[in-house]
């Protein structure tokens, strides 16, 4: 799961070992042979950080998506020159990621706005503004007789169908009693 939503386009260093096998995502096992001298000076190659500063939970793909990786095929390729250099055991190649994610509402919390039938778009503004049962909001209109209409997208419209629909829950209430 990525941290933020978006779609992304990811290089990263993959590995087999004496040229056999299925490639893996090369981790920090192999980027510990570079020297240190390497890895922790600080340099700039071009226009980027060292790649290990790249490639590392500081870089930007990291903090952005939780994958080790960089956004830039130059940084992916001076990472691969070096961490080659220093394991010769193994075979190594540079792989674009492409990977999206959209985080969306469902109807599945089981809370009482939930299980109203309420139009998708009335049923997402409640409950992004946080409520959860027809108490909640009844709570909110004795207070403010207008504390509905503040929701962002939230007109009349959308309110005249969350009357209707609270009116009918009511109904259903008190007749089950």
């Amino acid at each position: 799961m990525l941290r933020h939503d978006g779609t992304y386009k990811i290089y990263r260093i993959q590995h087999r070992y004496r040229k056999r096998g299925d490639w893996t995502f090369s981790g920090d096992s192999l980027f510990a042979n570079v020297p240190p001298r390497l890895r922790f000076t600080g340099r700039t190659y071009g226009e980027h950080r060292s790649p290990f500063l790249e490639f590392g939970a500081s870089g930007d793909v990291w903090q952005q998506t939780g994958i080790h990786g960089t956004y830039s095929y130059g940084v992916a390729r001076r990472m691969l020159e070096l961490v080659a250099q220093h394991n010769e055991k193994h075979s190594f190649r540079i792989v674009l990621i492409l990977i999206s994610q959209e985080t969306r509402l469902t109807r599945d919390c089981h809370c009482e706005i939930c299980r109203a039938e309420l139009s998708i778009r009335v049923w997402k503004r409640l409950h992004e503004a946080g409520y959860r049962t027809f108490a909640e909001i009844r709570s909110a209109l004795a207070q403010d007789h207008r504390a509905l209409l503040k929701i962002p997208g939230f007109g009349r419209k959308s309110f005249n169908e969350f009357a209707e629909v609270a009116y009918q829950v009511e109904k259903e209430k008190q007749s089950a009693n």
